[in-house]
């Protein structure tokens, strides 16, 4: 019952943060288009940072235990809450900022774009759904399994994508693109030295 409430505060914490950032960016912008352009980018930074430390916690922690590579791993689900959160935050001010603006409005409402998002969002939804005790019962440890970890990959790779397309607009795409490719490696790495660490404990 503790950990549960240590999560949920955790998750507070990092949704009251991003709510805070999207508060002072309203509070100072001088148009509301200007708002919203700034709040998208932002609610899209704090979505990656937290689907990448959700996606590399457990990898992290194999190869570098640490108290705080241990309480990523801990905190691993509010960490995909979180990540669900601030992504829903984003979907909300992305569609705002297409009706505000019908230039944008023709790409974020382009088939593409709501087959690969509504996609995503759909997995977001699932994962988020069934991130608790009750669900891996019911769906069985296996099976659940299967689900989150075809979920995250499927996701890593509408970030790719998304970032991908994005790449000429600047180097911060280039950086955030960088992460998702050492996040990939660090997760593969990770696998790869606890099933050694299995086998060695078996021999």
């Amino acid at each position: 019952m503790q950990h549960w409430h240590r999560g949920h505060t955790f998750w507070l914490i990092c949704t009251l943060g991003i709510v805070a950032g999207i508060t002072a960016i309203l509070w100072d912008a001088h148009t509301l288009e200007l708002a919203l352009r700034s709040c998208v980018r932002l609610t899209a930074r704090s979505s990656l940072a937290l689907f990448l430390l959700t996606f590399c916690s457990s990898a992290l922690h194999t190869l570098w235990p640490s108290a705080l590579t241990q309480t990523l791993l801990r905190y691993r689900r509010q960490l995909g809450l979180s990540f669900a959160t601030s992504h829903l935050i984003h979907a909300c001010l992305f569609i705002q900022l297409g009706l505000l603006n019908p230039v944008l409005g023709k790409e974020v409402f382009a088939a593409p774009m709501l087959i690969l998002g509504g996609s995503g969002y759909l997995m977001i939804a699932l994962l988020a759904a069934t991130s608790n005790e009750a669900a891996i019962r019911m769906l069985g440890g296996a099976l659940w399994k299967r689900l989150h970890t075809f979920g995250v990959y499927w996701l890593w790779l509408l970030f790719v994508l998304t970032v991908g397309k994005r790449l000429a607009q600047g180097p911060l795409y280039s950086a955030m693109l960088a992460a998702l490719l050492i996040g990939l490696v660090l997760r593969l790495w990770g696998q790869r030295q606890l099933r050694a660490r299995i086998a060695a404990a078996a021999s």
